[in-house]
């Protein structure tokens, strides 16, 4: 065994990966790769050091089998699936965790390195829908252009994965680079248009029926729910030309819900439509209107994280401290979820950072829980009891120890946890 791998047991022990049994089975990529699938920067930071290779790949080793595997499972290690010659900038983009991008950047990695599906950090980060980790890779000049093994470009995972606000973001950010592959890419809402579709069986016939022109016959309409099913489309979808068309009509009713119970603004908030979204407040929809979820427009904003959408909606006056069936509010959902950007938004609109759910959690306790170290400085900054405990009698603190969420116990201490 080398020098460096025996001086890193006794710490990396410490900083939670597991017993000594298994940190010796483990090899040097398998640490550095765990760390970062984990959030943990010190962790990273030490096997730099110790001279561990920045873009060490994740490989495959010969003699680990089963038994290793099995054997990993039962010490509770936490690593993320095998993804062949994946590197630890690759996961931090995945789970967004920035600080530690910002690390291996500066320790010279790779910002265009490719896995072994050709997949770039920055796709990773577009799949996970990590907006600030998208800005942080693009900002250090990742390059929209490559396609990986499926002629995909970071634009065709924008597309594909449904997030609008991407999907813009690359296109100013670099408009000469921000382009789609050689493969033709479906956007979920596509495939779903395109099924409904093929099952209506809708004939040219039933289009002039129900006046559908060229110009808008991805419409489909259900006879049952006459004309609010193609605006809840068209809200969804982001057709925002039909919308303005048909309110001016004044014919439709815009508070009208499909079978699980959702409005036109639940959908165009759900989907990030931010300009739908304004279209509707104007029109005086109801905000208030939750789903078969309990969910409202303004929780699934803070649950995708579009913070252009929550901006819109809490100048229209939604309830900041509506609760879902759990008793969490938008910036619970936001918080738990690592939406750093809703909880930036829903904080400027004086969302409750101290809100209980049922039990008792905070936002800062859902995102302690998470290992979110982002949300739980973005809600600290705004004056974050870091000390309320929930049901269990745990503070935030104590629950990041628990976890070995070392940079965040730190975080907490000096924010006078306990």
């Amino acid at each position: 065994m080398k020098k460096s791998t025996i001086a890193l047991i006794t710490p990396l022990f410490f900083l939670g990966f597991g017993g000594i049994k298994s940190s010796v089975a483990m090899h040097m990529d398998e640490w550095f790769i765990h760390a970062a699938q984990r959030g943990n920067n010190v962790a990273v930071k030490m096997m730099m050091n110790n001279n561990v290779p920045v873009d060490i790949l994740m490989v495959q080793h010969e003699e680990e089998g089963e038994e290793h595997e099995e054997h990993g499972k039962a010490e509770g290690h936490e690593e993320g699936p095998f993804v062949a010659n994946s590197t630890a900038i690759m996961w931090a983009a995945g789970y967004g965790w920035t600080d530690m991008i910002q690390t291996l950047l500066e320790r010279g990695a790779e910002v265009d390195r490719v896995d072994a599906n050709g997949q770039t950090a920055l796709m990773w980060a577009i799949n996970g829908g990590r907006f600030d980790a998208v800005a942080l890779l693009v900002g250090n000049g990742a390059d929209l252009s490559i396609q990986d093994k499926s002629g995909r470009t970071a634009l065709d995972y924008a597309m594909e994965q449904n997030r609008p606000q991407l999907v813009d973001f690359l296109k100013l950010s670099n408009p000469h680079k921000a382009i789609q592959g050689n493969k033709k890419i479906e956007s979920e809402a596509e495939k779903t248009a395109k099924k409904e579709h093929e099952e209506e069986g809708e004939s040219h016939e039933y289009q002039q029926k129900h006046g559908l022109s060229p110009e808008n016959e991805w419409l489909e309409v259900d006879p049952a729910l006459t004309d609010a099913s193609p605006v809840r489309k068209a809200a969804a979808s982001g057709n925002i030309a039909f919308l303005q068309e048909q309110i001016k009509k004044g014919q439709v009713d815009l508070n009208a819900r499909n079978e699980k119970g959702e409005t036109a603004l639940i959908l165009a908030a759900r989907e990030g439509r931010a300009d739908v979204v304004a279209l509707l407040v104007n029109a005086k929809v109801d905000l208030t209107a939750v789903d078969s979820s309990g969910m409202d427009a303004l929780m699934w904003a803070a649950w995708e994280d579009w913070p252009l959408v929550v901006q819109h909606l809490a100048q229209a006056g939604a309830k900041m401290d509506v609760k879902d069936p759990q008793g969490r509010t938008p910036l619970h959902l936001a918080a738990q979820n690592n939406r750093v950007q809703a909880v930036k938004a829903l904080i400027a609109a004086e969302a409750d950072v101290n809100a209980k759910d049922l039990e008792e959690n905070t936002p800062l306790m859902l995102a302690v829980m998470g290992g979110h170290q982002q949300t739980a400085v973005a809600l600290l900054q705004r004056g974050a009891n870091v000390n309320l405990r929930n049901k269990h009698m745990k503070s935030p603190t104590k629950e990041a120890e628990n976890k070995n969420f070392v940079e965040l116990v730190m975080l907490l201490k000096k924010a006078g946890g306990n």
